[in-house]
């Protein structure tokens, strides 16, 4: 590494602490909750709270979900599957995960968890169907259930009332270039690719969009060229862990598929996703008394500094700690870029 290129890397990082220890002000707040709720604030990327979840299937009966699928929503219960909803704080963007395929898992839609929980856990319902895992192009099933699960959801869901209006998307592998083509023929607020195959539909799209890629060597097809890149329409974020492979998003031994596609050495891809996911929709789709999180949330989405009652405390533990686990790791790094309204940046860590 040059002495420039050393020099710009140090500024970065001064900039980047500067803003984390002071990028809290007095317009990072919410709107007052409805008289009610069982706490004095809606769940956000900046104040969690617990999550809950539950697996349904369809069952023939009215009103069943169409389609096999985990829901994820925020809760301050922290036993899991038997968690409530918490209900009275404010609604909840939609937001649609759409797994990868991997022939070696069976339920692979089941595998993936911690970025739907971080996601609940910050304000949001996520619905994470059953799918196929065909090619996108091919995948004409596929799209019409994601198109069936939603309204559903939005209209029969035993608790459709907590949902707000906007939906947004996020996908592994094949299922990145899925969401890329339901988000080109659905109202979506928001799109995010983990490591997309098949993506090219979303480089159309004027919403704001996320791209994360690993190493290409053990991630293939899903790194995006310069020139590619430079042509997509703001906003526009990226995110490359070096050296990770295609599944690295889930924690070792989730997936069989990892021992066929290879690991990297880099423990950290999964909490580092799940908390740039979670900044990502929380900026561009903010859960709906969180208007002022879109100026609070830098471009190079790593969250600000956030003071938090001892209640928050509470509900947090573990939340938003990627980028701190970083800057103590020898075999772990990252660089986000991004092109926005406010400009175009980059940043490394470490």
């Amino acid at each position: 590494m040059g002495i420039f290129d050393l020099i710009r890397r140090l500024i970065e990082r001064l900039l980047e602490l500067i803003r984390r220890l002071f990028g809290r002000s007095e317009d990072c707040e919410q709107t007052p909750v409805p008289d009610g709720c069982e706490i004095g604030w809606q769940p956000s990327v900046l104040t969690p709270v617990f999550y809950g979840a539950r697996d349904l299937e369809p069952t023939g009966e009215d009103g069943s979900a169409p389609g096999a699928c985990r829901i994820f929503f925020p809760s301050l219960d922290g036993a899991v599957f038997d968690a409530p909803v918490l209900e009275g704080c404010g609604r909840y963007p939609l937001i649609l995960f759409c797994h990868g395929m991997c022939e070696l898992d069976t339920e692979h839609y089941k595998r993936w968890f911690e970025i739907p929980a971080a996601l609940a856990r910050s304000g949001y319902v996520v619905l994470a169907p059953a799918l196929s895992g065909a090619p996108p192009s091919e995948a004409d099933d596929d799209l019409a259930l994601l198109e069936n699960l939603e309204s559903w959801l939005r209209t029969s869901w035993e608790h459709a009332s907590v949902l707000a209006a906007e939906t947004g998307i996020i996908g592994h592998s094949r299922g990145a270039g899925l969401a890329a083509r339901y988000a080109g023929s659905a109202s979506i607020a928001a799109f995010a690719s983990l490591s997309g195959q098949g993506i090219s539909p979303s480089f159309e799209l004027t919403m704001p969009k996320l791209y994360t890629w690993g190493d290409p060597t053990i991630d293939l097809f899903s790194e995006i060229s310069p020139s590619t890149w430079s042509s997509i329409a703001p906003n526009r974020h990226s995110v490359d862990f070096a050296g990770a492979g295609h599944f690295d998003y889930l924690r070792a031994g989730r997936s069989e598929c990892e021992n066929k596609s290879g690991r990297g050495p880099c423990h950290l891809v999964p909490t580092l996703s799940m908390d740039i996911a979670a900044t990502f929709f929380g900026k561009y789709m903010p859960p709906e008394l969180w208007d002022s999180l879109h100026d609070c949330i830098p471009d190079s989405l790593i969250a600000p500094s956030h003071g938090l009652t001892t209640e928050q405390q509470f509900f947090a533990g573990g939340h938003l700690m990627g980028f701190d686990l970083l800057e103590d790791s020898d075999v772990c790094s990252v660089e986000l870029a991004w092109t926005t309204g406010g400009g175009t940046g980059t940043v490394s860590r470490p």
